[in-house]
């Protein structure tokens, strides 16, 4: 058990499609399941997209996810339509409750699909 001034380290992989290729970094090694106490817990942050807006029911990139990974994996989706990654954005992600939830969801793995929306007018 960490105490609170411990700092816990959580693997982050970031999904973006604004990244200039010289800011690419190298890919991270495949997450090994059996390094974590199972089920290895998986936090899918983002708006729309991670949400599955306009997906068919079942097809959104986290539940299909879910089901790739199988039972050792439990997937949690935390997408909220319109989020921006920016803090002075229109209707930034960290003001959400689905934030708290995430913090609560004590994830192993988080993806982050945030940007899409940060590109409107409004928040230049």
């Amino acid at each position: 058990m960490m105490n609170p001034t411990q700092v816990r380290r959580i693997p982050l992989i970031v999904a973006t499609f604004l990244m200039p290729a010289a800011m690419a970094v190298e890919p991270l090694p495949p997450i090994d399941a059996a390094s974590f106490k199972a089920p290895v817990r998986v936090a899918c942050v983002g708006d729309s997209i991670t949400q599955g807006s306009g997906a068919e029911n079942g097809k959104s990139y986290p539940t299909q996810l879910q089901g790739l990974l199988g039972e050792s994996w439990v997937v949690g989706n935390f997408g909220v339509s319109g989020r921006t990654l920016l803090k002075k954005g229109d209707f930034p992600y960290w003001k959400e409750a689905a934030y708290q939830k995430v913090l609560a969801f004590k994830p192993d793995v988080v993806v982050i699909m945030l940007g899409t929306n940060d590109t409107k007018p409004q928040n230049w």
